[in-house]
């Protein structure tokens, strides 16, 4: 019996997203891309062009992270619970510039 292979049905767009951030070196192999594609289950075009200015992917990765250290022991709870802290200060940063309110390069 053969195993079934599932193939997403792609865009010209979406490939071409996968093929970018591949040659950043964000995901080590097409499948890893694919894979963030269908999770996240957005549109290329709908995706930000950097994570760095969007709060609300920060304010996902506290909230992974809280619930990661609910289940950790004191110690890495302690670290995940600072990473978490960082992330917020992440989020409301991206939020600050994107007003206006901080520059969007460091000197």
């Amino acid at each position: 019996m053969k195993p079934y292979l599932v193939e997403p049905a792609l865009t010209e767009a979406e490939i071409a997203w996968i093929d970018q951030q591949i040659a950043r070196g964000r995901f080590p192999s097409r499948t890893a891309a694919v894979m963030e594609l269908i999770r996240r289950g957005l549109e290329p075009e709908r995706m930000p062009a950097s994570y760095i200015n969007d709060p609300n992917h920060w304010r996902r990765r506290a909230a992974e992270m809280r619930a990661l250290a609910a289940d950790a022991n004191a110690e890495a709870r302690t670290a995940m619970l600072r990473l978490a802290a960082d992330y917020d200060r992440l989020a409301a940063r991206a939020a600050q510039r994107a007003v206006g309110l901080l520059p969007t390069r460091q000197s």
